[in-house]
């Protein structure tokens, strides 16, 4: 996702000519994704298959969101009555290092069904930018905006709906399965952008830049 919603904004070929009227259209791309069919048939098999992992997830994460409410509320209670910072402090640390280790509980727990969800969005998402550009052709655009770069736009203008159709005409299954050495395309760029600030550092010490860069958790959607 992270590769297409970098460009919030696809400008499709300005053209050459500057005396030409452009045509723009407004896309909402998750909107798009969220109308992918072949998403909601691997989500639905995504939860038939780790049903018990989803349960035991959402069953964890109800018990940690209780866990912390009580603590956020004692720490309510105690600024109310007038506590001092020096007495309150402590008490906040330890909320924020319960916080902090409840993502890490959630994100493990969270990751056998995130991962194959990730999975078969890429393989949706990496067709978006043809099914829209193929629809710019139908409607004659040449410049599409997300809706949040619209100040104002006449509904005709979204094209959101189309760009869905055209997905799914092109797009009508995917996997849910990964392969074994497959990376989630923003871990793909963490490398890489990690990998691209270390060069300049390594050349000046005369390091190697070849060490591989642990790739960052995916962390899971919580309320």
């Amino acid at each position: 996702m992270k590769k297409l919603f970098a460009g919030a904004a696809l400008v499709a070929a300005a053209t050459a000519s500057p005396v030409l009227a452009q045509t723009a259209a407004i896309v909402d791309l998750q909107g798009v994704l969220m109308q992918s069919s072949a998403l909601k048939q691997a989500q639905t098999q995504i939860q038939a298959t780790y049903r018990t992992q989803i349960d035991a997830y959402n069953n964890r994460r109800t018990a940690l969101e209780n866990e912390l409410s009580q603590a956020r509320d004692e720490l309510v209670k105690m600024q109310k009555s007038g506590a001092s910072m020096t007495v309150m402090q402590p008490k906040i640390n330890a909320f924020q290092s319960k916080q902090q280790s409840a993502q890490r509980e959630l994100m493990t727990l969270g990751m056998p069904f995130i991962r194959p969800n990730t999975y078969a969005e890429e393989q949706i998402t990496d067709h978006i930018e043809e099914a829209m550009r193929a629809v710019m052709t139908t409607r004659k655009v040449n410049l599409v905006l997300n809706p949040q770069a619209a100040i104002i736009a006449d509904p005709s203008a979204d094209m959101t709906s189309d760009v869905a159709a055209e997905l799914n005409r092109r797009v009508t299954n995917v996997s849910i399965t990964p392969p074994a050495n497959w990376v989630p395309a923003s871990e793909r760029q963490n490398q890489s952008d990690a990998g691209a600030g270390a060069a300049p550092a390594a050349r000046a010490s005369g390091a190697s830049t070849n060490a591989s860069v642990p790739p960052a958790a995916r962390r899971p959607t919580s309320r």
